[in-house]
Formats: C-alpha cells, structure tokens, sequence
C-alpha cells in the first residue's frame, strides 16, 4: 500500500454502537497491527484475543443490532486459516460482539479470534504466494496457495506459516521437518536479499 493508515483509538463517553465500529475500522490498521483494535476490548478480552488465528473478511457488512450482544450482519464472506490459506466461501454470516461496561466505558468482552477486514483491504494489504512442503518421499516441493501481509512482516509471515503443522487433508500430502514446537523469534530481518530465521 501507497499510505499509512493509523486507527484512531476508543474515546471517552462512546456508545456500545461506536465502540463496535471503532473496533472493525482499527482492523485495518496499514502496515498489519492490532494494538489499537485491542484497546477496544476489555481487559480479559485482551490478554485472550488471538486474530493471527484466523482472517475473515467480508463484501459489505450491515447495520449492528442488539445491546451488550451485537449481531452484525457480513456478506460475501471468506474464511483463511492461520496461514493464511483460503478455507472456503459463505454468502453471509453474522458476527457476534459481546460488550460490557469497564471503568465506565463500553469494552468488546466476546470476539472471536481473528482478524476481520473488508475484501478491498485486504486485496490492498496482503499478497497472494505460496508456502513450499514435501510431499511424503521428500523427492518433490508441494505448493500451498497462501496470502501474507505486504511489507516488513512479509518473511516473517512466510516462516510462521511453515512452522504451523500440516493439518487435515494437507497432512496426509505433504510433511515439514522444523520439529514440533519450533517457533520463530521476534521477526525475520532480510539483508542484502539474505533472511536470517532465529528459531526456538
């Protein structure tokens, strides 16, 4: 993407309507980071929310409805795993927030754990490539179709989504050899086209 977009975070006095659409456009924070989204939930939300585990993005999204359970109507809906590898496709769905009231201020206290953004931002953000296994004679480099953000993170995405273990049907095609539990540190730095990969 050609510019910077930095959410703006939860402000005083919001209603429960304006904290929920706060939420969704901090999302789309560019370059990819959720720690302004976060502020929007509360404390205990916070610490468990995990939207590298999923992405969800959506054609249009209808108007809220509910209280301390909002329901949200989305259209055109797909559904990508941690990798980043399309699961499949829903006409619709309805997303739901549950809200409570902390220190005096509507805080999101049931989301679920992924990353929610419109189509377009995504097409915009993140980069259609794939991620290399071995098939089970180790003789030939299977392709997995995936999508990973843009930019600093790009490698650092890559790696991520080869230490996650094969799972379903790709687990009976494909196989990796970074042992079990092996996890990427802070970032992966590229230098003069060279990528340094510190693993745990």
């Amino acid at each position: 993407p050609g510019f910077a977009f930095d959410p703006r975070p939860p402000q005083a006095g919001e209603t429960a309507s304006e904290v929920v659409t706060g939420f969704l456009e901090a999302m789309r924070a560019t370059p990819v980071r959720t720690t302004v989204a976060r502020q929007f939930l509360s404390s205990a939300a916070a610490d468990e929310w995990q939207p590298e585990q999923q992405i969800i993005t959506y054609a249009e999204i209808g108007d809220s409805s509910g209280g301390t359970a909002v329901q949200i109507p989305m259209t055109d809906v797909n559904l990508y795993d941690a990798r980043g590898a399309w699961q499949r496709t829903q006409a619709a769905r309805v997303l739901s927030l549950g809200l409570v009231q902390e220190d005096g201020e509507w805080r999101i206290d049931e989301v679920p754990d992924a990353l929610i953004v419109p189509d377009a931002w995504f097409d915009d953000t993140y980069e259609r490539v794939s991620l290399y296994f071995f098939d089970p004679t180790t003789q030939v480099l299977v392709p997995e179709p995936v999508f990973v953000p843009r930019g600093d993170p790009f490698a650092s995405s890559l790696v991520r989504g080869l230490l996650i273990p094969p799972s379903g049907e790709l687990e009976q095609v494909v196989r990796s050899y970074f042992p079990p539990g092996a996890t990427l540190g802070l970032s992966v730095p590229i230098t003069s086209g060279i990528a340094e990969v510190s693993l745990t």
